[in-house]
């Protein structure tokens, strides 16, 4: 049941800091100056920054991440325009997981390794706002918004490396963070109708969900 706690918070966690990074790029003022575009450039360059500031770049890259803090872990991800695919690896509580994102421009798709059910979320559709209480902390999973280490080299982007695997069933939690923005807007926890936990077939998985939601 904790590793299935695991799963979930790190799944919660890498949709809120995607779905935060569309916020602000929407806010965003065009022609502000960005490190990280220059950083990305260099080959093999290792620079401090963060995943969302890599995205609003533009650039066609590929990026070991190392994240040194405590709780922290590393990764590997693919960038080309508003498209990303990352591998991850993160320990919490002694517990290691592996997890992998997928942003195609429309869905986020995310997963476990070992798992044959996933999560995916239109990413228009939702605004959220990293680090909203009741949120999981920055220590659970990459953050986008979180400072840490990029080693980033130039690459020709290979489309298949944004096409979500087929042999994993993708629940869609849309509803779910429609659910979290209304609470975090008006602090009150509302319970939609036909949760979207109901659609996890696995019970420890389901159970987490449900707790995740208050509900």
């Amino acid at each position: 049941m904790k590793r299935v706690g695991i799963i979930i918070a790190v799944i919660v966690l890498l949709l809120v800091g995607y779905l935060g990074y569309k916020q602000y790029q929407a806010s965003k003022t065009t022609g502000t100056p960005n490190t990280i575009s220059e950083s990305a450039e260099t080959v093999g360059n290792a620079v401090k920054g963060t995943i969302q500031d890599l995205l609003l770049a533009g650039k066609s890259v590929t990026c070991t991440v190392n994240d040194e803090t405590a709780g922290g872990g590393t990764g590997i991800i693919f960038v080309s325009g508003k498209k990303m695919a990352g591998d991850f690896r993160t320990t919490v509580e002694g517990e290691t997981t592996e997890s992998h994102m997928i942003t195609d421009g429309t869905y986020s798709y995310i997963w476990s390794s070992g798992q044959t059910e996933g999560v995916k979320i239109k990413v228009d559709e939702a605004k959220i706002t990293p680090g909203a209480s009741g949120q999981p902390g920055s220590n659970e999973a990459f953050d986008l918004k979180k400072e840490t280490g990029l080693k980033c080299t130039p690459w020709a982007p290979d489309n298949g490396k944004f096409n979500p695997p087929t042999n994993i069933r993708f629940t869609d939690l849309s509803a779910m963070l429609k659910n979290i923005q209304q609470t975090t807007t008006t602090g009150k926890t509302t319970t939609p109708q036909g949760s979207p936990c109901d659609q996890i077939t696995d019970a420890a998985a389901k159970a987490e969900c449900v707790k995740a939601l208050g509900q």
